[in-house]
């Protein structure tokens, strides 16, 4: 059980129904070695009865009477925060025992930062090729910078000083969706000068299941935050932009190739002719190489036929991506900023 004196740590979980996950996501956290710490579940309106699951813990518990996303969940959560380190994570995340510990430990030894950012353990909960392919594609994309610092947050599990994340206005409460709304505040952090440590050995487990459907519409709806995102701050070329947790060079490039690779598909499936065959031969050459360490990664942890799966449905996943970053452009011109 938590100590019943000011607590350090504040730990926030915004929710919308997920009351079986839920239960798990707090069994983890109770489970702690560290014991200073509460827990704020912010309930963002849902149409389950989370009560008998809250009941059991000792945690601060809030029901909002209308539904607002993930980004104002947070926010308000913030506010109710005790502790002096406010840690983020998603009701969909299991915890490791030394979770809380080990964040401590990263605040104590490094005095000049402002926040710890980690990431999503190799290891999946759900043993289906989509949960798979998402869940080794996400803990690549948020390791594949080597550096100590990163250039943004992603709030399944993150740690940052509370007067800081208050005095800077916390996440954009206009974008609804669970997508852009914590790399774009991490980015805002970044841009003033705070220093956000990556931590990979700061891990939960993702407990999300995913199916083709939704693995495709979760990355529409990142490409169609992202790009109204980069319009509304017309940062479209920014460096650091280009280095969030939603983007990269090979990520960039890969978007459009992914389009004219399926485009290239159609036209055979109806016109055969070796040029549209040889050229197609070269685009996913060039996507290869483009991706070239992300598929050796893969190669490495799961082998060769579920990297076979992995090599086409990456190229459906950036497809996706590049469907909601145009219906995202025209929503945008259409004068709907968000």
């Amino acid at each position: 059980m938590p100590s019943q004196k000011k607590p350090k740590l504040s730990i926030i979980i915004p929710v919308h129904n997920r009351a079986k996950l839920l239960a798990r996501c707090l069994d983890s956290i109770y489970c702690q070695k560290h014991k200073n710490f509460e827990v704020i579940v912010v309930d963002d309106n849902s149409s389950v009865d989370l009560k008998p699951v809250v009941d059991e813990y000792p945690v601060r518990y809030f029901y909002l009477k209308k539904n607002k996303g993930p980004a104002f969940a947070r926010n308000f959560g913030a506010k109710q925060a005790k502790g002096d380190i406010i840690i983020f994570v998603d009701s969909d995340v299991l915890a490791s025992n030394s979770l809380l510990e080990r964040i401590e430990v990263d605040f104590k030894e490094n005095k000049e930062i402002t926040a710890v950012q980690g990431n999503y353990t190799l290891i999946p909960y759900h043993k289906n090729f989509f949960s798979n392919f998402k869940n080794i594609t996400l803990y690549y994309h948020f390791n594949k910078n080597k550096e100590d610092y990163s250039n943004s947050i992603a709030s399944f599990c993150t740690a940052i000083r509370k007067d800081v994340f208050l005095s800077s206005g916390g996440f954009n409460q206009k974008i609804r969706n669970a997508s852009i709304e914590d790399e774009e505040f991490g980015i805002q952090l970044t841009r003033k000068g705070h220093k956000i440590l990556y931590d990979n050995d700061l891990q939960v487990r993702h407990m999300k299941k995913f199916t083709f459907y939704s693995l495709m519409k979760q990355d529409f709806i990142t490409g169609f935050d992202k790009i109204k995102s980069l319009l509304r701050k017309n940062n479209l070329l920014d460096k650091r932009e280009l280095r969030g947790s939603h983007s990269s060079f090979s990520l960039l490039a890969s978007i459009p190739l992914s389009a004219l690779i399926l485009l290239n598909i159609l036209l055979l499936l109806f016109v055969y002719s070796n040029f549209l065959a040889i050229a197609l031969i070269v685009l996913l050459g060039i996507f290869f190489l483009l991706n070239f360490n992300y598929f050796h990664f893969i190669f490495n942890v799961k082998k060769s036929i579920f990297f076979i799966g992995a090599f086409i449905l990456s190229i459906l996943d950036y497809f996706a991506i590049q469907l909601g970053i145009i219906f995202g452009f025209i929503d945008y011109i259409l004068g709907r900023k968000y």
